[in-house]
């Protein structure tokens, strides 16, 4: 089949154990297996609920895969983590993103791993991505925060960061970008809502 999941024999026993214990703590997050060529290799039927635009066909009817951006772009930052040894676990890449399903801006939280691939064979690793949907704790309009205050959407990421309740260098790893522009952000966002801290600015959103 076209979505078989076939991984290399020297995928090290010490990783899976790792990665399906995390598994396990979650409740039936969605399952993405995606080749260092960042080619789709495997999905659960749970990512179809949470991605229902995940696979699609072409003129032929043959099946592709459409992963969105932001998961390509975790992948290839967990490219970077791979093991130097069978003695090493890999590191995890953990982030939210916000992706459109079905017309609808929806938060997802997003882990990835390498598989597989070890030392001098890692290119012929792969990489998991477990994906969850995040439940906000408040109910936001960002798009009419958006819009009544002009702020871009990068300006938005890190409001929304910012509501979920991290840190300025917890918003810096999870956008990729460094603490300086995050702060850098932040004066700009509070000087087009016209409030004068952090505080203020969820104050606002509610």
């Amino acid at each position: 089949m076209f979505f078989c999941l076939a991984l290399p024999v020297f995928c090290y026993i010490h990783s899976m154990e790792h990665l399906l214990d995390l598994i396990r703590k979650r409740q039936s997050p969605g399952i993405l297996i995606i080749d260092r060529k960042g080619q789709l290799r495997y999905s659960n039927q749970e990512v179809l609920v949470l991605l229902p635009n995940l696979l699609e066909t072409d003129r032929e009817g043959n099946p592709q895969a459409n992963i969105p951006a932001e998961i390509l772009r975790i992948c290839t930052v967990a490219k970077g983590t791979t093991a130097a040894d069978e003695n090493d676990l890999p590191q995890d890449i953990t982030t939210d993103c916000s992706l459109m399903v079905g017309g609808k801006e929806q938060v997802f939280s997003l882990r990835a791993f390498t598989v597989g691939g070890i030392g001098s064979n890692r290119e012929d690793g792969y990489i998991m991505v477990l994906i969850e949907r995040v439940v906000e704790k408040h109910t936001y309009n960002f798009e009419k925060v958006q819009n009544d205050h002009h702020l871009s959407a990068r300006e938005m990421d890190v409001i929304k960061s910012l509501a979920q309740g991290l840190s300025n260098k917890e918003i810096a790893k999870k956008l990729y970008i460094s603490e300086h522009t995050v702060k850098d952000h932040l004066k700009n966002i509070m000087a087009k809502m016209q409030v004068s801290s952090r505080n203020e600015i969820l104050v606002a959103l509610r």
